[in-house]
């Protein structure tokens, strides 16, 4: 546990730890462990570390969810600012979905269906920006969102049109995680 103590991205790991196969008792000790040394008391600290990851990511990849290649994964109101927020949300008030949240009081249902929504339209976009580009890719360049536009279903006849319904969803969402 002194690693993870140390170490955010250690932490956020065992946090994210999920019971694949195995004996069950002792993966939840492992949870109950996990939450006594390395949750409980470092609240404030492991917030404020995932902050200033957040800034340093957002300053890294444009201070904007409208960037003209917005940077899926990494960019403002990007995946991992997703990740963030329930990850933030888990040490905070020991929940690990919106929907506890929600039931928590500190998102509103409309956020709640906002935020899964454009998690959901996100991991769509990043998947078909690999696919297109045949290899891992998170920035949506210019020259791929065509392509990318298209075979997510936007197919007006006007290329331009196309691609500007396009851009207009992916802004939206990216705005709302923001």
């Amino acid at each position: 546990m002194g690693i993870a103590n140390n170490d955010m991205q250690s932490k956020t790991s065992l946090i994210e730890a999920r019971l694949v196969a195995g004996d069950r008792a002792l993966f939840e000790r492992m949870q109950t462990v996990v939450l006594a040394k390395c949750v409980r008391g470092y609240e404030d600290e492991y917030i404020a570390a995932r902050l200033a990851d957040q800034d340093a990511r957002r300053a890294k990849f444009g201070n904007s969810p409208f960037m003209q290649e917005p940077n899926i994964k990494n960019g403002c109101g990007g995946l991992r600012d997703f990740q963030n927020l329930l990850w933030m949300a888990f040490f905070k008030y020991r929940v690990q979905s919106l929907g506890e949240l929600k039931g928590r009081g500190q998102i509103s249902e409309t956020e709640e269906r906002q935020l899964e929504q454009a998690y959901e339209f996100l991991l769509w976009v990043r998947n078909q920006l690999h696919y297109q580009a045949s290899r891992p890719v998170d920035v949506l360049g210019r020259n791929l969102q065509p392509s990318v536009a298209y075979s997510l279903g936007y197919t007006d006849r006007s290329p331009r049109k196309r691609l500007e319904l396009f851009m207009r969803d992916v802004y939206y969402h990216l705005r709302n995680v923001y």
